[in-house]
């Protein structure tokens, strides 16, 4: 019996190494929105739009939204909306109030009051990883290219008359990494919300990385389990036959008087 399961623990031990499956790594997705057509007042994107991999199974949709945000002075800021559009060459760039497409003053900028900002919505939930801008200031103007970002949690389909700048995070002109490990289907990107107003960009491109897959044994893992519990199943029955065996034999011995 002590062999027997002793031969259990061996096929257990098998079954838990068998079970240790790998998790699939995130998939990467580069979304290039300087090469596309020019087009203004951007809404929904198609599917395959700006995917360097759409071949992919994973297509990533993407979509688009223009706005501004104005500072209240008390760390939030009210939203207004604003037009969005695709300048081939450059990227995405925003046209808020006295803003022209005429007059190359639609960039994502913070000029004035308050700071532009684009919002982008994927069909699942993604990391933003790298944020890359192109310079675009106008006249003779010097222009920086800082950005805010956030993972939004809430309903873009009602917008809140307000947005907390503290859940902005800051990304200077010379970094296009995040560092990001926060998930969403919903990402702003602004020029910087921190009181500057001399940074003026077109988002030419992003990179965003989807969530692991959770690990799954595989069909082979399977079928080493069940016949693994097979085997401890039948290790046990078998060392119970065999006690049961001895005992029935030590009741006759002792009936017949040889061991009592």
């Amino acid at each position: 019996m002590i062999r027997s399961l002793h031969r259990a623990t061996m096929v257990a031990a098998t079954i838990a190494a068998a079970l240790t499956a790998t998790t699939a790594s995130a998939a990467s997705y580069t979304i290039d929105f300087a090469n596309q057509s020019p087009v203004s007042n951007l809404g929904w994107a198609a599917c395959p739009t700006g995917v360097s991999n759409c071949a992919d199974s994973q297509k990533i949709g993407v979509g688009v939204l223009g706005g501004h945000l104005n500072s209240t002075g008390s760390g939030s800021a009210t939203f207004s909306p604003a037009s969005v559009g695709v300048f081939r060459g450059a990227g995405l760039g925003v046209s808020y109030g006295t803003d022209k497409a005429s007059d190359a003053t639609h960039q994502i900028d913070n000029s004035g009051t308050g700071s532009d900002f684009v919002a982008l919505f994927f069909s699942q939930s993604v990391t933003l990883s790298s944020i890359f801008r192109a310079n675009y200031g106008t006249g003779s103007l010097n222009r920086d290219t800082d950005a805010s970002y956030m993972a939004y949690t809430g309903s873009l389909t009602n917008l809140p008359t307000s947005l907390p700048l503290g859940g902005f995070s800051y990304l200077d002109h010379s970094t296009s990494k995040t560092n990001s490990t926060a998930l969403s289907n919903v990402w702003l990107i602004a020029a910087n919300v921190n009181g500057q107003t001399n940074d003026a960009f077109k988002l030419s491109s992003i990179v965003v990385n989807t969530a692991p897959l959770a690990a799954v044994p595989e069909p082979a893992t399977w079928a080493m389990m069940l016949l693994g519990f097979g085997m401890i199943g039948f290790g046990m029955r078998y060392g119970m036959r065999r006690s049961n065996t001895r005992f029935d034999l030590k009741v006759q011995r002792i009936a017949a008087g040889v061991d009592a």
